[in-house]
């Protein structure tokens, strides 16, 4: 904690108290930059959107699969997703990206009216969803030309096995 003097003698002093975690721009740093606390938060907030679009989800009178597929990728996908040009690298975040991961299975269930134990990769198909995983990296890649095209030195950072390709493919491209 650290005390600060009052503005007047007859002022109390001010307290600041000490925190786990810093609050910057809807990002929670932390001591170790470990990005937990952000993505449980992401997650939450998803969760939330979702079931808030799940009242326009009804099968009776509700909203055909394609508009269900456009709500979820213009209101819940951008939550989900929030600052993942700061803290998605790609390497050992795979529980990270899991637990992002289920609220968007949650959403492929609820855009198909598929059941619990139906196989996710073709509900996937169905709706035209990739994975979580793969939107992710198509936001670094594009975080990475928008810096390179603003004449910006970032630093190299060796792409995952699942990227290498698309980093060649981008790398063969520019300048």
């Amino acid at each position: 904690d650290i005390t600060l003097p009052g503005d007047t003698p007859a002022s109390p002093p001010l307290v600041i108290k000490a925190s786990d975690k810093i609050r910057w721009l809807g990002l929670y740093l932390d001591h170790g930059l470990t990005w937990r606390y952000t993505i449980e938060r992401n997650r939450t907030k998803g969760f939330s959107a979702l079931r808030a679009l799940e009242l326009l989800f009804h099968s009776v009178n509700g909203c055909s699969a394609t508009t269900m597929r456009r709500l979820y990728i213009a209101c819940v996908r951008p939550i989900l997703t929030w600052g993942s040009e700061i803290w998605y690298t790609g390497e050992r975040q795979q529980s990270l990206v899991n637990s992002l991961t289920n609220v968007e299975v949650v959403a492929i269930r609820r855009i198909t009216g598929g059941f619990k134990h139906a196989p996710t990769p073709a509900l996937r198909a169905i709706c035209a969803i990739p994975p979580l995983a793969f939107f992710l990296e198509k936001l670094k890649a594009g975080s990475v030309i928008r810096l390179v095209a603003n004449g910006r030195e970032i630093p190299y950072v060796a792409p995952s096995h699942r990227s290498s390709k698309l980093s060649r493919s981008i790398a063969d491209r520019l300048p």
